[in-house]
């Protein structure tokens, strides 16, 4: 008898801390912040800043059917239309598979692109 175990990460979305200035803005330093960025279409007019680097478990690539991250802007939801800030930090392991779309990446389609 063969016994198969793997893990699925929970994509539990992890809401930000700052009040949307350029003087304060909302601050992401996990793949959770992100992912609740994404999730959530009205935040995408808000200031962000990145606070550390970020790595993206392993089973992103099955997320969303095999398709990954969502981009923080699209066609479907609408555009990102404000600021993200890295700071030189870096995002690992972020998975995007949609060649059936245009305009993907962390950012997708932003301000008046649309």
């Amino acid at each position: 008898m063969a016994i198969t175990t793997f893990s699925i990460t929970d994509q539990t979305s992890t809401a930000t801390e700052g009040s949307d200035t350029t003087d304060d803005p909302y601050q992401i330093s996990t793949w959770e912040n992100l992912h609740w960025v994404a999730q959530n279409t009205t935040s995408w007019d808000k200031h962000y800043i990145q606070t550390a680097d970020i790595t993206f478990p392993a089973d992103i690539k099955t997320w969303d059917g095999g398709k990954g991250f969502l981009p923080i802007g699209n066609y479907d939801d609408g555009n990102f239309n404000e600021s993200y800030d890295g700071q030189n930090f870096r995002i690992n392991n972020l998975s995007i598979n949609r060649p059936e779309e245009s305009i993907v990446g962390l950012l997708g389609v932003m301000g008046a692109i649309r």
